[in-house]
């Protein structure tokens, strides 16, 4: 048996990533969450302010911690994580916790299949946050970021993402997450499986083949940029749901 002795410290989380991505181009970005009275928690505040991202309305719990997670990179095509975040600050969002007169001031708002995962208070949080940015006629952005282990069950996670699917005018999920939340079909099957849904603009991204994209009114598809050596593909999709957003 292998076991590990050290481990350095990182700050990640797939909707602070795109915050931090928005941020590094130019734009103003906020984020939404709770964080445990710990060193963890300031560390995560203060990486983001230094990124630009605006922290004003990340709470402090006095009671849970700061969720952390480990990932064992084995190499760029085999990496674990292992998920810590059962009774943590972030897991004791609410509705509450929202903020309608901080949403209206934005022109997106971005979530992801993660934090409803985490509790059924974060997912209530999640719905009033989606009812409050509709109400102002914000675009939603839902990046699936399929986590199965946060999940109780398969279909839990199916129940819940297409619900929130169904409420997003953007949506950026990998071929695998449509095929996970529809069945085994082709690109465009799944395409018209979240336009029927709803949603104005779907983008099928298909690894480092390319990107499927699709409207009501055309579809097309662009070849991914040849990159000879993959460091880390953690994070990459937020990064391209940052510059997805950026371009639009």
């Amino acid at each position: 048996m292998k076991i590990c002795q050290h481990f350095s410290k990182k700050i990640g989380g797939a909707e602070s990533n795109f915050a931090i991505g928005l941020s590094r181009l130019g734009y103003q970005t906020g984020w939404i969450s709770k964080v445990g009275n710990d060193e963890f928690g300031k560390a995560i505040l203060s990486f983001l302010k230094g990124e630009g991202v605006d922290v004003s309305h990340v709470h402090t719990d006095e009671s849970a911690p700061t969720g952390i997670y480990f990932k064992e990179f084995r190499n760029s095509a085999n990496v674990r994580v292992q998920y810590y975040r059962s009774g943590s600050a972030a897991s004791k969002m609410a509705p509450s916790d929202i903020d309608e007169n901080y949403i209206a001031k934005a022109k997106y708002l971005h979530i992801t299949g993660i934090t409803p995962a985490l509790s059924t208070s974060c997912y209530q949080a999640i719905k009033e946050a989606i009812r409050i940015a509709k109400s102002k006629e914000l675009q939603v952005v839902f990046d699936p970021n399929l986590r199965e282990k946060l999940w109780p069950s398969k279909e839990k996670a199916q129940q819940v993402m297409l619900e929130i699917a169904a409420e997003a005018d953007i949506i950026l999920p990998g071929l695998s997450e449509a095929t996970y939340l529809f069945g085994e079909k082709g690109p465009d099957q799944l395409a018209k499986c979240f336009l029927d849904l709803g949603a104005e603009t779907v983008i099928l991204k298909a690894g480092k083949e390319g990107t499927y994209y699709y409207t009501s009114e055309q579809s097309g598809f662009v070849e991914s940029f040849s990159v000879e050596q993959v460091v880390d593909p953690v994070g990459a999709g937020d990064g391209f749901a940052a510059g997805f957003i950026s371009g639009s």
